[in-house]
């Protein structure tokens, strides 16, 4: 088994996302219409960030850093 192969499967079996790997592609309605994650990076790169449910100080203060970089 390749090292591809094996974080596919290790993926399949986590909802987690390594460093370097690609995030499955995914569509979502916006206020400026639908957008496709792959579509939108073309050939780009872009960070995923996710917050929990109840969306803390902490994590807009831990966005507001990344958005400086």
């Amino acid at each position: 088994m390749t090292d591809v192969q094996s974080a596919r499967r290790k993926r399949e079996n986590s909802m987690s996302l390594q460093l370097g790997e690609i995030a499955p592609d995914f569509t979502t309605q916006t206020t400026t219409g639908d957008l496709s994650l792959h579509a939108y990076l073309g050939d780009g790169w872009g960070l995923l960030f996710s917050h929990p449910k109840d969306f803390t100080p902490v994590c807009t203060t831990e966005l507001g850093t990344v958005a400086k970089l």
